[in-house]
């Protein structure tokens, strides 16, 4: 992975993508789109997670604390072989 030529802005907007290796599928089922949601969900926070406490099958990820957030989300779009997001740092 390299590092980014140029650094990220306070208060600017970043369109980030995730893609699968080898354009493979990365979502088999909408269990894998929930999961991942979840997980985009719980990890913006800068206090670190547990995730054995936090994505327990019966647990609502949205009533966990996670304090201040790393960077705000604007739209997301879950396609079969990669991820978008549109946010601002």
């Amino acid at each position: 992975m390299g590092v980014r030529p140029v650094p990220l802005v306070e208060g600017e907007f970043y369109h980030m993508y995730n893609r699968g290796a080898d354009k493979r599928v990365l979502f088999k089922d909408n269990a894998d789109k929930q999961r991942f949601l979840k997980l985009l969900y719980i990890s913006n926070s800068v206090k670190p997670i547990n995730l054995r406490n936090t994505l327990r099958k019966n647990s609502n990820p949205y009533d966990y604390e996670r304090g201040e957030v790393l960077v705000h989300i604007s739209a997301y779009c879950l396609m079969p072989n990669h991820s978008l997001c549109l946010g601002e740092s």
